[in-house]
Formats: C-alpha cells, sequence, structure tokens
C-alpha cells in the first residue's frame, strides 16, 4: 500500500512541475481562418411572383385539336356558401375573350353550379386596394354604388357582357383583389362565391381586348 501511494505522489509532483514550466510558446492554439465577402459579391435570389397567372389557351374543333381563335383565362380556388353548406370548395375558371368575360363556378370543385338558373338577379363585387367595384344584372333591384348593369347570370356561372376592359384595368397592378358574386337562387335562397382574382398576366389580357 506504501508503494503505491508513493507512485501517486510522485506522479502528481510532475504534472504540477510541467504545468508550471509550460511558457506561451509551447501551448498549442488553433487559428480559423476568415474571409470577409462584400455585399456586391452577395447574388440576391430571383424574387418569383408565386400563384395562378392568365395565359392563353386556343379553343379547338371537334376533334380535340386547338384551332387559331384563342382566349385568355386562368384558375382559382375559393369558397361557395347557400342554404345547404358554407364555405365549401369552389374551383372558378375565368375567360376573357374580347370584351366578354366569363367565370365557370364548379361547386365542390367538381360539378357546375347548381342553386340558380339563367335569368337570375346577382350582384359581383370587386375589392381592389380600398377601392370596391360593382357589377349587377339587369334582374336585380340594385344596390348601393352600382356602376353598370352589365352582368348575365347562366346556369354554369356568369358573365361580364360589356365594359370588361374597364374593370379590369382598375385591378391591373393591385394585390390580393377579392371577388364576391351572389346570385339569387331559383328557390328564394342567395348563393356566395367568394374567390381572388389573379393580376399576374393581366397586361396579356387587357391587350387582347
Amino acid at each position: 500500500m506504501k508503494k503505491v501511494t508513493l507512485v501517486l505522489v510522485t506522479i502528481a509532483g510532475f504534472v504540477t512541475l510541467m504545468s508550471c514550466n509550460t511558457t506561451p510558446e509551447t501551448v498549442a492554439t488553433s487559428v480559423v481562418a476568415t474571409e470577409t465577402v462584400s455585399a456586391e459579391e452577395v447574388k440576391a435570389e430571383p424574387v418569383v411572383e408565386k400563384g395562378p397567372a392568365w395565359e392563353k389557351s386556343f379553343y379547338v374543333d371537334d376533334f380535340g385539336d386547338p384551332t387559331e381563335d384563342s382566349y385568355m383565362s386562368v384558375q382559382v380556388e375559393g369558397v361557395f356558401s347557400n342554404s345547404a353548406t358554407e364555405n365549401s370548395e369552389l374551383t372558378a375558371v375565368l375567360m376573357v375573350d374580347g370584351d366578354f368575360l366569363n367565370i365557370q363556378l364548379y361547386e365542390y370543385n367538381s360539378g357546375p353550379a347548381q342553386s340558380f338558373e339563367s335569368g337570375s338577379g346577382g350582384i359581383m363585387k370587386f375589392k381592389a386596394g380600398s377601392e370596391v367595384i360593382t357589377v349587377n344584372t339587369i334582374y336585380d333591384e340594385g344596390d348601393a354604388g352600382v356602376t353598370a348593369t352589365d352582368l348575365m347570370i347562366w346556369e354554369q356561372g356568369v358573365s361580364i357582357t360589356e365594359n370588361v376592359a374597364s374593370y379590369l384595368s382598375k385591378l391591373q397592378g393591385k394585390d390580393n383583389v377579392k371577388c364576391v358574386i351572389s346570385v339569387k337562387e331559383t328557390y328564394g335562397g342567395k348563393s356566395s362565391y367568394s374567390f381572388n382574382v389573379p393580376t399576374k398576366g393581366l397586361e396579356a389580357v387587357l391587350a387582347s381586348i
């Protein structure tokens, strides 16, 4: 037991001696090299505008082949409500051909709207920034702020048949343009459809009118 104690004391003393004799020159240090990058060398990632955009499409003939007749269109998602459901899934397809805007409404993202018929009354409103643009049908009793009676209601959707360029030009350059369509149903209630209107590619749409 005494021999073991003597060995431990000797090792401890040796370690202490080495610690005292250590100089800064004998201490190894690691240096991390750094490189400064100037602001000019940092390349910004290109900004990609997300979301659906208006695109050019072509009508097809009886064989399904595209013709030379074209139109501008975009498909968006939204919600609809009526007496039987609330905030259910909606697909809206917007088509512009000349001075004519057609909006096909597909309830539950599948079948066309079934709760109203051609000739029904209704109102469509766009909200672009702080401006609200209202379009109503000639069958409607009217509403405050109505600017024209250019809205036509049909079995699968609605259409603006006049002054399309005037309406769309008010949406150009705006972000988060909202659209709400309210249609009187055949059995006395109302159906409402809500979705955002993309403005990406709207310049090409206006040029085609």
